[in-house]
This record gives structure tokens, sequence and C-alpha cells, in this order.
């Protein structure tokens, strides 16, 4: 898939971009190259790469791997809203029944 032209929210471009930001100095902080990073958490180089130069096209798992081990995961998931399992059962959305005559 080419994730290149696809549209990309500013917000959430600006988001990674800081994080991307983060996840480097994080990283020099802990006096750890790209290869030694990237060989701790089982992804390539190329991947750490990308991921420190916010390409917006990285693997989740590969990104959640890689704030996991720099100590940045706890510091986000802090900011997010805790939604309980309960809240989410059986809630679906349900389009309405199209009618010849609604034409």
């Amino acid at each position: 898939m080419d994730y290149k032209n696809k549209f990309f929210p500013l917000d959430a471009e600006i988001f990674i971009k800081n994080l991307s930001h983060l996840i480097k100095k994080n990283r020099l902080e802990k006096n750890l190259r790209q290869i030694d990073l990237a060989e701790a958490i089982e992804v390539s180089l190329s991947t750490i790469k990308r991921i420190e130069n916010a390409d917006t096209s990285v693997e989740t798992g590969a990104l959640l791997k890689t704030i996991w081990y720099l100590g940045i995961l706890d510091q986000l998931s802090h900011a997010l809203p805790l939604v309980k399992d309960d809240e989410l059962k059986n809630k679906r959305i349900r389009l309405s029944l199209v009618r010849d005559e609604d034409f």
C-alpha cells in the first residue's frame, strides 16, 4: 500500500514528529545506538530510522515496542482516558434500512 500519497491529519503529523523527537532524545540519554535499540526490540535498523524520522507508515507494534523499551509508554498511557470493557460490549452502529420510497 502506498502511504506517501494518503491524507494524514496535521495534528497527528505534529504529534508523531514530537514523539519521534522524544524517542531519539530518550535513546541518546540511554547511550543507545540505533542498531542497539533495533536489536533489543527485534526490529530492523531501518525501522528505527523511520520511527525517528516520523514516518507515519511504521507498523504500530514496532512503534509501541520502541516507546515501551525506552520508558515512554507509561508516560503516554497516563494521558489516555480509561475506558472499561463493559462500556464497549454489544455496542454496534446499525445503518437504517434504505427503502425504495427514500429515492
